[in-house]
């Protein structure tokens, strides 16, 4: 998959050094998913909820049309985009990341620092007013759910 860019530089434009070697401008470059990884880092250890998800998914879509060449204005529907680039929604890499970490921790020894703090922690004391808060445990869960898959496969 590639990427044109504009080529608006000008003369003042900045040239690019590594280790003494000039990078010669590109016009394109390839999409290899570095940033996608970044901004999935850590969300396998933590409840995500319904707007990081959706902010996560418009970041993505955002690149996408800009890597595609289509502003928002040319309106083309999202899904379009996501067929010709050819890459899955947000939603089910994280829910795959999650999954993967999940069955990393169940196959680590019970007493280690991972496994010591399980998902079914107790808290003492009174618990909070309104709606009580998403636990990993719960996205577990309905991850599992969702794949049709029991905890003892992962």
């Amino acid at each position: 998959m590639e990427c044109k860019f504009s080529s608006n530089g000008g003369p003042n434009e900045l040239k690019v050094r590594i280790e003494d070697q000039d990078v010669p401008k590109s016009d394109r470059f390839r999409y290899l998913g570095s940033i996608l990884s970044k901004m999935l880092y850590g969300m396998e250890c933590w409840a995500v909820k319904h707007q990081h998800v959706h902010k996560i998914g418009v970041a993505e879509i955002m690149m996408l049309h800009w890597m595609c060449g289509h502003t928002r204005k040319d309106k083309i529907r999202n899904e379009d985009i996501r067929g010709k680039v050819g890459i899955a929604e947000i939603e089910g890499k994280m829910r795959e990341n999650r999954l993967r970490w999940f069955g990393h921790v169940q196959r680590r020894h019970t007493d280690a620092s991972v496994r010591r703090y399980d998902y079914e922690i107790e808290v003492q004391g009174r618990r909070g007013r309104g709606r009580p808060k998403k636990t990993l445990e719960e996205t577990l869960r309905k991850d599992l759910e969702y794949l049709d898959l029991m905890e003892d496969m992962t």
